[in-house]
């Protein structure tokens, strides 16, 4: 995905702690994470193996938020999905649409901020977010 191992570095250098939160099985994330340049900076993974509720529930975000150690609240999601959307909103944490999956409008319903790419966004842009 374009402007992924930038935005990790550029949100880890800036003190964030990042986590992901997958609604696919371990092997998927682990997947993911083995083909994702910028995986160092990535402390926390939540699968669907992890949890009770997958998205559009909140507990994936959640877990990730506990596991990271960090208040929802402080939290920003970058998502692809409504319901990814849906279930960041429902943990109370800020959320960027990133049109792919799912166009923009049906984004917009749910996202604090839609990005066509992930090089629209830095950790500049995910500060006014949690500052919301």
């Amino acid at each position: 995905m374009p402007g992924a191992s930038d935005l990790l570095r550029d949100l880890h250098a800036a003190g964030y702690r990042l986590g992901v939160a997958s609604a696919g099985p371990r092997a998927n994330a682990d997947c993911l994470l083995r083909r994702l340049s910028g995986a160092e900076f990535v402390s926390a993974t939540v699968s669907a193996d992890e949890t009770r509720f997958t998205k559009p529930h909140p507990e994936p975000f959640l877990a990730c938020a506990r596991a990271l150690g960090v208040a929802p609240g402080a939290c920003v999601v970058v998502e692809d999905s409504v319901h990814g959307l849906k279930g960041a909103k429902a943990a109370g944490m800020g959320a960027v649409g990133l049109v792919g999956t799912s166009p923009a409008a049906a984004l917009r319903a749910h996202a604090d901020l839609v990005v066509n790419s992930l090089t629209e966004i830095g950790a500049e842009r995910i500060a006014s977010l949690v500052a919301r």
